[in-house]
C-alpha cells in the first residue's frame, strides 16, 4: 500500500458571508394629560409651559420592617426582617434600598448581598445600601439584615429600657405615585440584663495567727450579655470576737465607692460593668479587704452582688440578674479553689478539590465549599491549680450552617435557644485536657465568599483567675464550586435520510454546591432542520420550558439536580454528522471538572438504494465510517466502525483536518490540501479484517499512526473544529476498500466533523 507525499497544490480560499440583523425597537412614548396642569416658574420669572409625566413610567414602591426579637437583649444580635413591593402595574427599575441603621447596633450579615457605609446616615449612623435590580408588577422581594446591639446599648438609661430607631427607604428610577410607603421608620426595644457573679478569696488561705493582717479579695464578673447599671455589693463580717477593718481598697481603674456601715462593707460601682469580654477592665471589679483579730474565732464572711435602686424610687431602676445564685459567696477562712480555665478552637472544611469531579474534597483549615462539611475542634484545658467543677462550654455558631453533630471527650452537648450550642464536661483536674468536635453541614446554597463567624466560651463552678483565655474565636470563608456534567444521546442511530431523529441533553449538578445562571448550548448541525426542543426540571431547579433552533438556555441548578433536555429534528443529509452539547458555569461558581462539561454524538444516516444485481440479489461490501472524534489539547483520538456488511480486509487510510481553511467534503482529499495542520494513520495488520460491526480506536503515537506523514502543533486551542476521514476507494494512494456506496452509487459518508477540542 503506497501513499503519495502530502501537498497543498492550491489551497481554496473560502468565503464567508456574514449577515448582520438588526432589530430596531421603537418606543413610543405616550403623554398623560392631566386635568389641571401646574405652571413652573424659572428663575428669571417667566413661566414654563405644563408637562406630564410618560405613561408607564410610574410605580407604586412599598417598605415595611420587622424587629426579632422585640425587646431585644443589649449585647445579642437583632434580626431586621425587610420586604420592599411593587404595588403597580409597571416594572419597577432601578431598585434601592437605603437601611439607614440605629447607632446602638453593629452591622454584622445581610441576606441580599448590600454594601455598608459606615457614618454616612444621619449623626455619623451607618447605612446599608441594597441594589435590588428590577421588580414585576404585584412582586415582592424579602431578606433579613442581621445586627449586633451594643453591649451598652441601655447602659446610661435610669431604667434599662430603651428604644431602637430604623429607617429604611427604597426608590427607583421611575416616578413614584405614592411616595408616602417609600419610607418606613420602625421603632423597637432594646432591654438590659446581666449575669452578676461574685467570688471572695482570703489569704491566708486556711488560718491566720492573731495579731496578723489578713485579706479578702472580692471579684466581682459580669457575665453579661449587657452592661450591669448601679452595680452594689455587700460583704456581711460574722465573728465571735472583735474583728477589726484596718483598709477597704476600692478598684483604683473604676469609679467606685466603699464604706463600712454598721458593720457591714458596702460598695458602690458610679458607672455601669461592662461585660466580660469587652473593654476596659473585661468585665472585672476587685475590691480588697484589710481584717486583723487579736482573738482566736472562727470566722464567717458572706458576700453579695446585686444590681440596686439606689433611692428606691423605680420602676425596674435595677438591670435584670438571669442567675441569682452565683450572687453570693460565703468564706470561712477556708481554701478557694481556683481554675485557670483556657479554650482554643480550629476549623477544618471540606474543600472541593480543583481538577477533581464534584464531591472530591480535601480538608483545609478555615475554609469550607458550600455543601460541604465543617468540622470545629474545642480544646479545653485547665491550667490548674484547683478541679474545675461542672466545666461548661457555649459555642455560637454561625446562623447560615447546621449543626449534625457534636461529640465531646466526655460529660454530653445540647442546644439551647438563648446560649447556642452548649456542653457540659463535668469534672476536669489541674493539667487536664478535653475536646469537643463539632460537625456542621454547610448548606449548597451558601453564598460563595460568606464569612462563617464562631465564638466559643468556657467556665465553670470554681474562681478562673483569667478571663483573656476563655474565649475563643474562628472565621471561616465559604467559597462554591458546581461540577457540571452534560450526556447527549441520539436516537434512531442509524436514521434514514428525511426521517426525524431526537437528541437528549442530560445536565446535572454534580455539586457540591448550588449554581445560578449556568449556560446551557447546542448549535444543532446544519444538515438537522426543524428543531423544536423542551426542558423538563427537577425540584429546585429552572429552565426554559420550549424552544425552537438552537439551545442557549440559562439555567439554575441546585446540587444533585438534574435538565433533561428533548430536542427533535429531521436529518437531511446522507452522511454522517456530529452534534456537541455544552454546559458553561457562570463567574463566580467555578467548575472543578470540565471534562464532563461537553459530549458529542455521531449519528449514522442511512440511505436506501434499490438492490444493485452483481452476481447475486444483494450487494455484499464493507462500509467505513469515523463514528467519533474525541479531540483534546494534546490528544486526538477517533473510533473507526465498519456498518457494511462484508469484513474490511484491505488496508486503509485515516486523515485528520485541524482547523482547516475548508471543511473537507471530496473524495481523495489529504489534509495537506485543505489546511496547515493534520494527522494521519495507515491501517494494516493486525487490525485487519475488520468484521461488520466491529469499531477499531485510533489514537495519536499508536502503532497506526504515521508521524512523518503528520503534521501539529500541541496544545490546541479549546474550540478548534476538527474532521475526520477514512479511506477513499478509486485511488491506491487513498484507500483501497471499495465500499457499499462505492458499489451502489450512494452517498459519500466517509467524513466526519466538525467537532470542537475540549478544555
Amino acid at each position: 500500500m503506497t501513499r503519495f507525499q502530502v501537498r497543498r497544490p492550491f489551497r481554496m480560499l473560502a468565503m464567508s458571508v456574514l449577515l448582520l440583523a438588526s432589530l430596531v425597537f421603537v418606543a413610543v412614548v405616550s403623554m398623560a394629560d392631566r386635568a389641571t396642569a401646574r405652571a413652573a416658574t424659572s428663575p428669571g420669572g417667566a413661566a414654563g409651559a405644563p408637562t406630564a409625566p410618560f405613561a408607564g413610567g410610574q410605580v407604586d414602591l412599598s417598605v415595611v420592617k420587622d424587629a426579632v426579637p422585640n425587646p431585644v437583649l443589649a449585647g445579642q444580635q437583632l434580626t431586621y426582617p425587610i420586604t420592599v413591593t411593587n404595588s403597580s402595574t409597571a416594572t419597577a427599575t432601578g431598585v434601592i434600598l437605603t437601611d439607614t441603621l440605629p447607632l446602638q447596633v453593629e452591622y454584622v450579615a445581610d441576606t441580599e448581598g448590600c454594601t455598608l457605609s459606615e457614618g454616612s446616615g444621619p449623626g455619623g449612623a451607618d447605612q446599608l445600601v441594597c441594589a435590588l435590580g428590577s421588580l414585576g408588577p404585584g412582586e415582592s422581594q424579602s431578606f433579613d439584615v442581621i445586627v449586633t446591639v451594643h453591649a451598652d446599648a441601655v447602659a446610661w438609661e435610669s431604667d434599662g429600657f430603651g428604644a431602637l430607631t430604623n429607617t429604611v427607604e427604597v426608590t427607583s428610577v421611575l416616578t413614584e405615585t405614592n411616595p408616602s410607603d417609600n419610607l418606613y421608620t420602625l421603632s423597637s426595644f432594646v432591654q438590659d440584663q446581666a449575669d452578676l457573679q461574685v467570688v471572695k478569696v482570703s489569704t491566708p488561705e486556711t488560718t491566720v495567727p492573731a495579731g496578723e493582717v489578713f485579706t479578702y479579695t472580692l471579684f466581682v464578673d459580669n457575665y453579661g450579655p449587657s452592661y450591669a447599671r448601679n452595680v452594689a455589693l455587700e460583704d456581711n463580717i460574722l465573728a465571735t470576737n472583735d474583728v477589726s477593718i484596718l483598709e477597704i481598697r476600692d478598684d483604683p481603674d473604676r469609679d467606685d465607692v466603699c464604706a463600712l456601715v454598721g458593720g457591714e462593707i458596702q460598695c458602690t460601682l458610679n458607672a455601669p460593668l461592662e461585660p466580660t469580654g469587652f473593654p476596659p477592665l473585661n468585665g472585672r471589679w476587685t475590691v480588697v479587704v484589710l481584717l486583723r483579730s487579736n482573738e482566736s474565732q472562727e470566722i464567717n464572711n458572706t458576700v453579695r452582688v446585686f444590681s440596686a435602686d439606689p433611692d428606691g424610687t423605680g420602676p425596674q431602676t435595677a438591670t435584670p440578674d438571669p442567675d441569682p445564685t452565683n450572687n453570693q459567696a460565703t468564706d470561712f477562712i477556708a481554701v478557694t479553689a481556683v481554675s485557670d480555665l483556657r479554650i482554643t478552637k480550629t476549623a477544618q472544611g471540606q474543600v472541593q478539590a480543583p481538577g477533581q469531579p464534584g464531591g472530591t474534597f480535601t480538608r483545609v483549615s478555615d475554609r469550607v465549599t458550600a455543601g460541604g462539611l465543617l468540622t470545629y475542634t474545642l480544646t479545653v484545658h485547665n491550667l490548674g491549680p484547683s478541679t474545675a467543677r461542672n466545666v461548661l462550654v457555649e459555642d455560637h455558631p454561625s446562623s447560615w450552617i447546621v449543626v449534625q453533630a457534636a461529640t465531646p471527650g466526655q460529660g454530653y452537648c445540647y442546644t439551647d435557644p438563648s446560649e447556642g450550642l452548649v456542653c457540659a464536661l463535668g469534672d476536669l483536674g489541674p493539667g487536664g485536657a478535653v475536646t469537643v468536635r463539632i460537625v456542621a453541614e454547610v448548606p449548597s446554597s451558601v453564598p460563595g465568599g460568606t464569612a462563617l463567624d464562631n465564638l466559643a466560651m468556657v467556665r465553670s463552678d470554681v474562681f478562673d483567675p483569667d478571663n483573656t483565655n476563655d474565649y475563643a474565636a474562628n472565621t471561616t470563608t465559604v467559597d462554591a464550586w458546581a461540577d457540571l456534567s452534560i450526556e447527549k444521546t441520539v436516537q434512531p442511530t442509524p436514521v434514514l435520510v428525511g426521517s426525524p431523529l431526537t437528541y437528549t441533553l442530560v445536565v446535572r449538578n454534580v455539586g457540591p454546591s448550588d449554581v445560578q445562571d449556568a449556560l446551557v448550548s447546542d448549535v444543532f448541525p446544519s444538515g438537522v432542520g426543524d428543531v423544536i426542543w423542551q426542558c423538563t426540571a427537577s425540584v429546585g431547579a429552572s429552565c426554559t420550558c420550549s424552544g425552537t433552533g438552537n439551545l442557549h438556555d440559562t439555567v439554575d441548578l441546585q446540587a444533585g439536580g438534574t435538565l433533561t433536555y428533548v430536542a427533535e429534528g429531521l436529518l437531511e443529509v446522507s452522511y454522517p454528522i456530529t452534534n456537541t452539547a455544552v454546559v458553561t458555569s457562570p463567574e463566580g461558581s467555578p467548575d472543578p471538572f470540565d471534562l464532563n462539561n461537553s459530549d458529542s454524538v455521531l449519528n449514522a444516516s442511512l440511505s436506501v438504494y434499490l438492490p444493485l444485481v452483481l452476481g447475486g440479489p444483494g450487494v455484499q461490501a464493507p462500509d467505513l465510517v469515523v463514528e467519533q472524534i474525541n479531540a483534546t489539547q494534546n490528544d486526538v483520538r477517533l473510533v473507526i466502525r465498519n456498518v457494511g456488511n462484508s469484513p474490511v480486509e484491505g488496508g486503509f487510510w485515516v486523515d485528520v483536518y485541524i482547523d482547516p481553511d475548508v471543511a473537507p467534503r471530496e473524495v481523495n482529499q489529504v489534509w495537506g490540501d485543505v489546511g496547515d495542520q493534520g494527522l494521519v494513520w495507515g491501517v494494516t495488520g493486525s487490525a485487519l479484517p475488520l468484521e461488520p460491526g466491529e469499531t477499531l480506536t485510533l489514537r495519536v503515537g499508536d502503532e497506526y499512526y504515521w508521524d512523518s506523514l503528520s503534521r501539529v502543533t500541541w496544545p490546541l486551542a479549546p474550540g478548534t473544529p476538527v474532521y475526520a476521514q477514512v479511506d477513499s476507494y478509486g485511488d491506491s494512494a487513498y484507500g483501497l476498500v471499495r465500499e457499499t456506496h462505492e458499489i451502489a452509487g450512494g452517498g459519500y459518508n466517509n467524513i466526519t466533523g466538525p467537532v470542537s477540542v475540549k478544555p
